[in-house]
């Protein structure tokens, strides 16, 4: 699903669940996508990202969330895999500040 007329202005936020292989996008709080994802590997902890620049140059910093080390950080780049179509059109919303969570919890 891809919408985003529902909400065509605000922050951009990605939740992605490993346990349930899908992913919600989120702009101004409302759900303006979903879809099926895999990963490579397993992820054990729920992490947090941030982008700090444009989106093509893959800018992104990791979120130390409470209980967490750098040390403990997953590397995902490469690992999370979507359709084209999604990837397109959430490539095209990403600004600075687009969070991302992946987390081995459900929705």
């Amino acid at each position: 699903m891809w919408r985003p007329d529902v909400a065509p202005i605000g922050p951009v936020s990605i939740v992605i669940s490993t346990s349930e292989g899908r992913m919600i996008v989120l702009r101004n709080g409302k759900t303006i996508g979903r879809a099926a994802v895999t990963i490579d590997g397993t992820i054990d902890q729920t992490s947090a990202y941030v982008l700090n620049g444009p989106a093509d140059q893959h800018n992104w910093s990791r979120i130390n969330l409470p209980g967490q080390s750098a040390a403990m950080a997953t590397n995902l780049r490469g690992r999370i895999h979507v359709s084209d179509y999604i990837r397109r059109n959430v490539q095209s919303i990403l600004r600075p500040g687009t969070t991302v969570v992946v987390t081995p919890d459900t929705l």
